[in-house]
């Protein structure tokens, strides 16, 4: 079993995928960046975001769902309403 994950770990970066270069986008497709997890449109809340190639009429028009900013009071940390106070906003 040792003697297994040593071997795997001598690889090299190709024979693991990692080097290889990226293949050419298909023609006809235009570059959208979309959010890793809905893969939707990223938003400006998307921790991660990839760039995918589309038919121009597939390209995702519609911002990530998922993730979302709100304004929280941070008295409690329930969402802050028109009752909290500026001071007390955290993004």
């Amino acid at each position: 079993m040792v003697v297994a994950a040593l071997v795997a770990d001598r690889r090299s970066g190709e024979e693991q995928g990692i080097d290889a270069a990226p293949f050419p986008p298909p023609t006809g497709t235009e570059p959208g960046e979309v959010c890793a997890l809905s893969g939707e449109q990223a938003g400006p809340g998307c921790p991660s975001r990839s760039v995918e190639h589309f038919l121009p009429a597939q390209t995702p028009r519609a911002a990530c769902s998922v993730y979302r900013r709100f304004v929280v009071d941070r008295r409690d940390g329930t969402l802050a309403s028109t009752w909290s106070s500026l001071a007390l906003f955290h993004l």
